[in-house]
């Protein structure tokens, strides 16, 4: 995350640790250990008390794809069958718990939170485009795996967007992998729909914009949280 242009934040820096907790804990709950359903529920607690809610919630929708994924993932086969699902429904049942652990102990939070979003001067009258507003750019995918790095014709945005050289060595290397490791593929598409839907202008955003709880959010460069992580 040394990307951030905004990472002394303490609202930005009290998230780094949830979207790990949650795919962890829900890695954990798929192996039968119901226990790490706590786990998610203090992170998403913690979260919503201590940093900013839009972080919050895209870590818990990645986390939501994450326990769809497990649920038809044949770990033997390393592939994804629809026919195997009712083995992998203890991790929907001990997700679900904790999901619903983890909102009834932010309860007073979150409602204090919607009666506020909806009458503060950010949120009045917000029209979808503008809302879409605020993105990275095209320039900025490469920006970010390589050091002052700026490519003629291609706009980019933030001077400090960048995440260092190992993440390019992983991706380099997960090209040999990607067809052994169901994993790798998941995090793959999830990288890939993080970067569309946080792209200036994006359609993706645009259109998820009009459904409850996006309908809040604007900046779409903040859904790179996840697509970071």
């Amino acid at each position: 995350f040394s990307q951030w242009p905004m990472n002394h934040e303490v609202g930005v820096s009290n998230a780094l640790f949830i979207a790990p907790a949650l795919f962890f804990a829900v890695l954990k709950m798929k192996q039968g250990k119901m226990f790490f359903g706590f786990l998610y529920a203090f992170a998403f607690w913690h979260g919503i008390l201590t940093t900013h809610v839009q972080y919050v919630i895209y870590s818990v929708l990645a986390s939501l794809l994450f326990v769809i994924f497990l649920l038809f993932l044949d770990e033997e086969k390393n592939a994804l069958f629809f026919q195997n699902w009712k083995q992998n429904s203890r991790v929907v049942v001990f997700s679900a718990a904790a999901f619903v652990l983890a909102i009834a102990a932010s309860l007073y939070q979150i409602i204090t939170t919607l009666v506020y979003i909806s009458i503060s001067s950010e949120r009045a009258a917000i029209p979808h485009w503008q809302a879409a507003e605020g993105g990275i750019l095209r320039g900025d995918v490469l920006k970010a795996l390589f050091p002052y790095f700026d490519v003629w014709f291609i706009p980019s945005s933030f001077d400090t967007f960048y995440v260092g050289v190992v993440p390019l060595i992983f991706l380099f290397f997960t090209f040999f992998w990607m067809r052994k490791n169901a994993y790798l593929r998941f995090f793959w598409f999830l990288f890939a729909g993080s970067l569309l839907f946080s792209l200036n202008d994006s359609w993706l955003f645009w259109g998820l914009h009009h459904i409850f709880p996006f309908n809040l959010f604007h900046f779409p460069f903040r859904g790179m949280f996840v697509g970071w992580f």
